[in-house]
């Protein structure tokens, strides 16, 4: 249904049972015609449609003593107007007929002469009329009655004559406007009745005014205007006028005002209650995902002024050891805004807060005293503390223009929105936290990072300078722009040996040439001399031991064997707080950096040792070989000569002589062995090493191939598994080879059944290869002996032998970068291996 609805009051009834049927059927004009009839301040009777179905109001429904709580549709005097309804129509002609008698129930009983004034009220397509209004005035031999009834009603009630003058004005009228309607030009109306368009601000033109419209013949409905008398609070009204014809014919101008004030108050309370609402669960939401403290103190200020509709508010937090507004509400004062309205510790409100940590409200004369200069237009206020892990972090204030005290609800309302507030800021310490927290990991991991690439390299780089080079240039990209610098001890003064960084352009850069003096340096001095590391956040100018402007500096002892070697400094552009995350990392670089000082000079010196020994092995090797071909002349000599000796004897020698001579060549035989073995010794040590791939299976073979014959018609059980491929000198292991696979058919021959087990087995990266026997064993206590040179277990009677292959099978197998070992007990046989680097 479109158009005006019908008051709640009387949409609710049962429509349905009168003559007018249900509301929902009815069309808009009379919808217009119901409402403004119901809401008419005079007895007023709506007649509709071709049947004339009848409608009268509450003042109607009180001249016939009826129930005013609903409206009826049955009543005195419509016979006439009945009979008249079709001209009406027909014509659209208003007309009046006075003194038509009613009935009455107020007053003196019987009937009473009135004026019925009939108007066409408009049909659907507004060309015809739809149906008629009638309202019922007393005439004027009961003109006693009309004051009763206007003053009984609840609305003001003004009518004009023809020539615009008052004639009428019941007494809320009069309480509306602060005084009697006297009567002036309607061009006066505006300023004589105080009359303003909504809002209050702007007065009204004559012809705005309701009255002034219903006396030129306008219909007007539900119109609003402000009502602004002196003395009075301004007053809203809502005005439903029409013209109304007088009991001398001539037509004037009729308003009913009624008094919507409290309701307007009720509904914008309403809007404002709603609004603080919207605002506070925006607030909420935002509270879940919102970490700046600011755009959620914006926010907390967004509901506080919904519902302190005109006062002001501010969000606080510490600022140089003052308490300044971080946001406010846009209605500060522009000097309030320019300082931001700074308040000290000390300030009582603020005292308050940080004792009690509670919200502190002002009201009367402490408000005024805490107010001070700035806040003197305000009546009162109230602060709310965020207090997070026992430490007042910010403060959320209202300040009050109007009210001088808080109620219970206000005070709840400022509770709510400051605990949502901390929560938020509890959120948000706990987020920079995590945050912090996150960086310092992220700083640690790099750290971690660039510590296990430093480590590496301190592992493979010798050079000691080069060394801290490595440490200084690992530290400088986790720290704030600066520089290194390693310092040593030399003459009584400090001297760079390494810079790294940005030394260029700094006021340290004149150091590099010149040093510093000892003793008068206490960045350096002291760390020098307590094994301690220094740390100073802030060097000012002037700092003894500094140079230039502010900066930070820490500088770490260099600790190599347990004694300083020297000190590393770093220098931050600027002053930096050196945290326990920086003092741990830079000490434990330092720490890595003498360790690896500390292995570089040991490194050193083994490097030393190592080439003193190369030098004496060298010529002991220069001096056996020499030895071995010196020594060939003189065993040569003395074969040569027993020879020629047994030879001048001739077959007449005795027993006794043959057996020295014969010992004799034994002997020199021998000798030409040893020589020899102590050759192939040396050359093993000289001959250069072909590595290339070998395939050990197939090279055992041919090494088994060789020597199988020499166990002549034994009984020999092989065992061999499957030998990898390594990378190796080919000729050089298989002399080892042979050498441990005669000296397994050697020791095996009292055996009746010779085993001989060949295998490979990993170990880690390494190979290792074995040869085991069932032999006649070794003391397990002289196994380091038998790989030494002419080091034998057993006597040359029982096994021949030299006592050098052995020797010659370790000396080949370190060449390689392998190791040799081997087990066995007496009797039980023995395991000889080695290992050789994997593949």
């Amino acid at each position: 249904m479109s158009g005006p609805r019908l008051p709640e009051r009387w949409a609710g009834l049962e429509w349905e049972r009168s003559p007018l049927g249900a509301v929902t059927g009815w069309p808009p004009a009379l919808c217009w015609a119901a409402a403004l009839v119901l809401a008419h301040p005079l007895p007023a009777l709506l007649l509709w449609g071709e049947d004339a179905a009848p409608l009268y109001n509450a003042a109607y429904a009180r001249l016939l003593g009826q129930d005013e709580a609903q409206p009826g549709w049955t009543g005195a005097a419509l016979r006439l107007a009945e009979r008249r309804h079709a001209e009406l129509i027909r014509q659209g002609e208003g007309y009046a007929l006075p003194g038509q008698p009613l009935p009455l129930s107020a007053g003196p009983a019987g009937e009473r002469a009135f004026t019925l004034s009939y108007g066409p009220v408009p049909g659907e397509d507004g060309a015809g009329a739809g149906g008629v209004l009638v309202t019922a005035t007393p005439d004027l031999g009961e003109q006693s009655l009309l004051p009763s009834i206007l003053n009984s009603l609840g609305e003001a009630v003004i009518v004009c004559d023809a020539q615009g003058r008052i004639i009428l004005s019941n007494v809320v009228s009069q309480d509306f406007h602060a005084q009697p309607l006297v009567s002036v030009s309607p061009q006066e109306w505006p300023a004589a009745y105080h009359l303003y368009a909504p809002g209050g601000e702007r007065q009204l033109g004559p012809e705005e005014v309701p009255l002034y419209r219903a006396w030129k013949g306008e219909t007007v409905h539900n119109n609003e205007l402000v009502i602004r008398a002196p003395g009075q609070p301004p007053r809203t009204v809502l005005v439903t006028g029409q013209p109304v014809t007088l009991p001398d014919g001539t037509v004037g101008g009729l308003v009913a005002q009624r008094d919507i004030t409290r309701r307007q108050q009720q509904e914008r309370a309403l809007a404002e209650r709603t609004g603080a609402l919207d605002a506070f669960a925006a607030l909420t939401e935002a509270v879940g995902s919102e970490t700046d403290v600011t755009v959620l103190a914006k926010q907390a200020i967004d509901v506080l002024r919904a519902r302190f509709s005109g006062d002001s508010a501010a969000y606080y937090a510490r600022e140089d050891g003052q308490w300044r507004a971080q946001v406010w509400s846009l209605d500060v004062r522009a000097e309030l805004a320019e300082v931001r309205s700074p308040f000290s510790d000390d300030h009582p409100l603020v005292a308050e807060l940080l004792a009690t940590q509670r919200p502190v409200f002002r009201e009367g004369e402490a408000a005024a005293r805490d107010h001070g200069e700035y806040l003197s237009d305000y009546a009162s206020s109230g602060a709310y503390p965020m207090s997070v892990g026992g430490q007042v972090l910010g403060v959320l204030a209202v300040a009050r223009r109007g009210a001088v005290s808080w109620t219970e609800g206000e005070r709840a309302i400022l509770r709510a929105v400051g605990r949502s507030l901390r929560l938020a800021l509890e959120r948000s310490e706990a987020a920079r936290a995590l945050e912090a927290r996150n960086a310092e990991l992220h700083t640690r991991t790099r750290w971690l990072e660039s510590f296990a690439v430093l480590s590496h390299d301190l592992t493979v780089e010798g050079d000691p300078y080069a060394l801290v080079r490595r440490a200084q240039g690992a530290m400088l990209p986790l720290l704030p722009s600066g520089h290194s610098m390693y310092w040593e001890l030399e003459g009584g003064r400090w001297s760079v040996r390494s810079a790294v960084g940005e030394v260029a352009g700094s006021p340290q850069a004149g150091l590099l040439g010149s040093g510093l003096p000892a003793g008068g340096s206490p960045p350096l001095d002291r760390p020098w001399a307590s094994g301690q590391p220094f740390y100073l956040d802030r060097a000012p100018q002037g700092t003894p031991g500094t140079v230039g402007g502010d900066y930070s500096v820490a500088a770490l002892p260099v600790l190599v064997g347990g004694q300083p070697s020297g000190v590393l400094s770093i220098t931050t552009a600027g002053a930096h707080q050196w945290d326990p995350v920086d003092k741990s990392l830079l000490e434990t670089v330092v720490r890595s950096l003498g360790l690896a000082l500390e292995r570089a000079r040991g490194l050193e010196q083994l490097a030393a040792e190592r080439r003193k020994l190369e030098a004496a092995n060298e010529e002991l090797e220069a001096f056996a070989y020499s030895v071995s071909h010196d020594l060939r002349t003189p065993v040569r000599h003395i074969l040569g000569f027993n020879s020629l000796l047994r030879q001048s004897l001739g077959a007449e020698v005795s027993p006794r002589v043959t057996r020295y001579l014969d010992v004799v060549a034994e002997a020199g035989q021998r000798m030409n062995v040893l020589i020899d073995a102590m050759l192939d010794l040396s050359r093993t040590a000289r001959t250069d090493l072909s590595l290339a791939r070998v395939n050990l299976g197939e090279l055992l073979a041919s090494v088994r191939a060789e020597v199988e014959p020499d166990a002549g018609d034994r009984r020999v059980e092989w065992s061999v598994g499957e030998l990898p491929t390594v990378t190796a000198d080919a000729d050089t292991l298989r002399q080892v080879f042979v050498n441990l696979l005669t000296n397994a058919l050697k020791y095996t021959r009292p055996r009746e059944l010779t085993r001989i087990e060949i295998w490979a087995e990993r170990r880690g990266t390494d190979w290792a290869l074995l040869v085991r026997d069932n032999g006649v064993g070794f003391d397990p206590r002289y196994a380091e002996n038998l790989f030494g040179v002419f080091q034998r277990l057993h006597r040359a009677d029982d096994f021949e032998g030299t006592g050098v292959g052995l020797a010659n099978v370790r000396r080949i197998i370190a060449r390689h970068g392998g190791e040799v070992f081997a087990q066995g007990e007496v009797g039980q046989g023995a395991t000889f291996g080695f290992t050789l680097p994997g593949a």
